[in-house]
């Protein structure tokens, strides 16, 4: 007796973090995937890190595909303003702060 195994396993992806950038120039860390059969899981983005972007907010989709066609997929956004509150690490964009805690600071 034969049995034929298909996989129907999604794998799953995580994404960075949003990423915040007073420069048009992001970068960001790679997303990662796994996956229940396939060791290796294709990742693909609509953006490219170290891409140029507008001032605003822009929303990067990265799919993860693994042999057997299964996909997965996340989002982040990439943030590029005029303006950026930096406090313990974290990067805030200053129109979400009140005006009285934020730097300004132009590209």
């Amino acid at each position: 007796m034969n049995y034929i195994s298909t996989d129907q396993d999604n794998p799953v992806i995580s994404c960075p973090e949003n990423e915040y950038s007073m420069t048009t120039t992001v970068s960001w860390p790679t997303p990662t995937a796994t996956d229940t059969l396939d060791s290796m899981v294709a990742i693909s983005c609509d953006e490219t890190s170290g891409d140029t972007f507008s001032v605003g907010e822009t929303t990067v989709t990265c799919t993860a595909t693994d042999h057997a066609r299964n996909m997965d997929s996340c989002e982040f956004l990439v943030i590029v303003g005029k303006c950026l509150y930096i406090n313990s690490s974290k990067k805030v964009p200053c129109h979400l702060l009140n005006s009285q805690y934020f730097r300004n600071y132009s590209i």
